[in-house]
């Protein structure tokens, strides 16, 4: 199937439906592909019903009130829509481009607008044994419904935008809330997260940092609680690790310990030699037992460096490994 169009829109997201309205303006017509199945984007699928403050002019809005808003400021352009296609393929043809999309429908069009945001959204799903079998019921990748939380006890998992708003919009009205991010810096907005960090300050917010979700604890099909595993700062894993990681975790730990042994043996046999060298050429010129000696504490330089990048490695290979494995940013 062709479809000739003056100009084809790439995301149905705030972004997307607003250059409907500008090509609206100047009388060109346009149709708008998107992956998802609703028009809308994030604001739609994530969260409809939070409170949204940097809209210009408008002082608050729900996500669900401003796609709203621009559905009817772009209705009287009758634009129309492709939901539910991701664009697989986008080339330029004929003067102008040739879009393809999954559900084999085919554009040719004279302009082309990528208003895709991050690109076609994907949650980022659990990989737990029986995490399937729970979503929808105990496990949420999105909120459309703010009171289905309400007095439960909630587990956040992640440290973005949308993590932080949610704790901070659900906290209220939340039996409890945990927030559990596998680092300790964040990528939501800085108000945002001084604003959560006040709020656990205060009690009213668990916040755990550096820790990844292992398992999920289950009783007669309802999820009780979360197995996580936590990294400290000496690189060792708590009494909440799964075993498998924190078999590597001491097993790093003994190789940084024998690392470190074997640097200070050689080491202090470094410094040895460079005494000697020092007495034994203090009689000669001063330049030449200067040199001597700025030689051997460059050797002893390089081997210190040259083991510690080795036991960074270690660790970073392990919990890169872990990261790809457990990681729910």
């Amino acid at each position: 199937m062709v479809i000739q169009t003056d100009a084809l829109i790439i995301g149905a997201g705030p972004c997307g439906l607003f250059q409907v309205f500008e090509l609206g303006l100047l009388g060109i017509k346009a149709d708008i592909v998107d992956s998802l199945p609703a028009a809308g984007g994030q604001c739609t699928w994530l969260y409809p019903d939070k409170p949204i403050y940097d809209i210009p002019a408008v002082p608050v809005c729900t996500g669900a009130g401003l796609v709203a808003n621009l559905m009817t400021q772009i209705e009287p352009f009758k634009p129309s829509f492709h939901l539910g296609e991701e664009v697989v393929a986008l080339e330029p043809f004929e003067g102008g481009f040739r879009v393809k999309t999954a559900a084999a429908k085919e554009f040719h069009a004279k302009t082309v607008f990528i208003a895709g945001g991050v690109g076609s959204f994907q949650p980022r799903k659990l990989h737990l044994d029986g995490a399937d079998a729970l979503e929808e019921r105990f496990i949420h990748y999105r909120v459309q419904d703010p009171a289905l939380f309400k007095g439960k006890r909630l587990a956040i998992l992640g440290g973005g935008d949308s993590a932080l708003d949610w704790a901070l919009a659900l906290g209220a009205d939340a039996a409890a809330i945990t927030l559990i991010h596998r680092r300790d810096d964040y990528r939501a907005a800085p108000a945002s997260v001084a604003q959560l960090k006040s709020r656990a300050a205060s009690g009213a917010v668990e916040i755990i940092e550096s820790a990844n979700a292992t398992a999920l604890r289950c009783d007669g099909g309802r999820l009780t609680g979360l197995g996580k595993c936590r990294r400290h700062a000496e690189n060792r894993c708590s009494t909440a690790c799964c075993a498998y990681r924190r078999h590597h975790c001491q097993n790093a730990c003994k190789k940084s310990q024998r690392h470190q042994q074997c640097h200070s043996f050689l080491g202090y046999t470094f410094h040895a030699i460079v005494s000697f060298f020092s007495s034994q050429f203090s009689g000669i010129h001063t330049r030449v037992a200067g040199a001597i000696n700025a030689i051997m504490m460059a050797l002893v330089c390089i081997y210190t460096l040259s083991r510690t990048n080795e036991k960074l490695r270690v660790f970073a290979h392990i919990f890169d490994n872990e990261t790809r494995s457990h990681g729910n940013d």
